[in-house]
């Protein structure tokens, strides 16, 4: 009775990894999908209409101009005439590329007019659908034209009443979101301030992928140690054997590349992180100071609506990696096959489980390819690992292994026998 509650406790832990794998994954996934601008905060100082429009001219004029959105956020009531609905939600005013902000069913450009964007959530309240284009709403005594959905069928604004809007001429601006790209991001981002006058704290979306991609790089790093690392304890304790060390050597060089192949994980050092000059000591700590402030200001910075939708998809990810660790661990202490016929019959209740995971969550919104891939090889090469091991220690320990031993243990006792 007693294995059998070992095995249900398993099966719950290895679908409890199997959810929480797939769910971080694809949140990392989806928040890569986001614009990856700089925001900078201009509340101090609000752009009019006229002045944006002035100095996206001016940007425009430069060999290389950085695009870029002016926006402000506050609290506002839409009104539905048609069912006499009135909803409180959070209205972004816009003066520029709607996806720069947020992805959605279609663009607001700085060219429209009274267009505007809505979450699902805040559709199904006004209108009790989301099929809402060319709907007409109002919010202090102006019409807006429903253009679209936000975010539609990723759910990166589930929950969340949020509605975008092109501004019109009475609306200022305490927001700019900046498209400077990947490469010299810093760079740009410091350029494209200073040629505007701006000198508050940038906020580069930027880091809140990077923070989910490095809470899940970690949770793969722990999956990847919890298989190679018990072979290296093997590979010291077994080190006066030959074959067996070579065996045990053979096998963590065999898993660590297939673990690598099926994870994807990027080893790579970012550029930030290493110093013009190997022999500057200093240059550590100043990295890890600056870095430290940086992160300081970037969590404790106020963050709007907009903002928020990235806030969120990085905290699901570090409590998704959390919760995956937490319960692979757990499920590797509980499901240790000693037997042909139970690591068989544990690789097919995996598949099992996968399947079912693929066909709740694996529509192609949700897990990308590389995500799939893992989810559905990394728990069969967990349970290899582990039966693979068993196998290996029972065969090492067993007598006929060690014949040497086993003679000097038996000559040892003869001689305490005849004394």
């Amino acid at each position: 009775m007693r294995a059998v509650g070992r095995q249900i406790m398993a099966g719950l832990l290895l679908t409890a990894v199997l959810v929480c794998l797939a769910h971080t994954l694809g949140t990392v996934s989806r928040l890569k999908t986001l614009p990856l601008t700089v925001v900078f905060d201009l509340r101090e100082k609000p752009l009019t209409q006229q002045e944006i429009d002035n100095l996206r001219e001016a940007e425009n004029k430069r060999e290389t101009p950085v695009p870029f959105t002016a926006w402000s956020q506050r609290k506002g009531n839409l009104v539905y005439p048609e069912l006499n609905r009135e909803i409180t939600a959070d209205l972004v005013y816009i003066n520029g590329d709607s996806n720069l902000l947020i992805a959605g069913t279609d663009i607001l450009t700085a060219e429209g007019k009274n267009g505007c964007l809505l979450t699902e959530d805040l559709a199904m309240e006004l209108f009790g659908s989301t099929q809402v284009n060319g709907e007409k709403i109002k919010t202090d005594e102006l019409e807006y034209t429903v253009q679209g959905i936000l975010a539609e069928g990723e759910g990166m604004a589930e929950g969340k009443k949020l509605a975008v809007l092109q501004a019109d001429k009475d609306i200022t601006a305490d927001q700019i979101s900046a498209a400077v790209g990947e490469e010299q991001a810093d760079e740009k981002a410091s350029g494209f301030a200073m040629r505007l006058g701006l000198e508050e704290e940038m906020v580069p979306m930027q880091k809140y992928v990077d923070l989910a991609g490095l809470a899940a790089s970690l949770l793969l790093v722990l999956i990847g140690g919890s298989m190679i690392l018990p072979w290296m304890v093997e590979l010291i304790r077994c080190r006066k054997q030959p074959y067996a060390a070579v065996f045990c050597l053979g096998l963590i060089l065999f898993i660590s590349l297939i673990f690598c192949k099926v994870s994807g994980i990027n080893l790579k050092i970012p550029e930030s992180m290493i110093p013009t000059r190997w022999s500057d000591f200093e240059f550590w700590g100043e990295w890890y100071r600056r870095s430290m402030e940086s992160l300081k200001s970037f969590l404790y910075v106020q963050k709007t609506g907009i903002q928020a939708v990235y806030a969120d998809c990085t905290a699901a990810v570090v409590g998704g990696s959390l919760l995956t660790g937490f319960f692979y661990l757990l499920w590797q202490k509980v499901c240790r096959p000693e037997t042909v016929r139970s690591f068989y019959l544990w690789l097919l209740t995996t598949v099992i489980l996968e399947f079912i995971v693929m066909i709740r969550m694996g529509n192609g919104a949700t897990l990308q390819q590389p995500d799939r891939r893992m989810i559905w090889l990394l728990p069969p090469l967990c349970f290899a690992a582990v039966y693979t091991r068993g196998l290996f220690i029972r065969k090492i320990t067993s007598p006929e292994s060690c014949p040497k031993l086993e003679n000097e243990s038996g000559a040892a006792a003869g001689s305490v026998q005849d004394t």
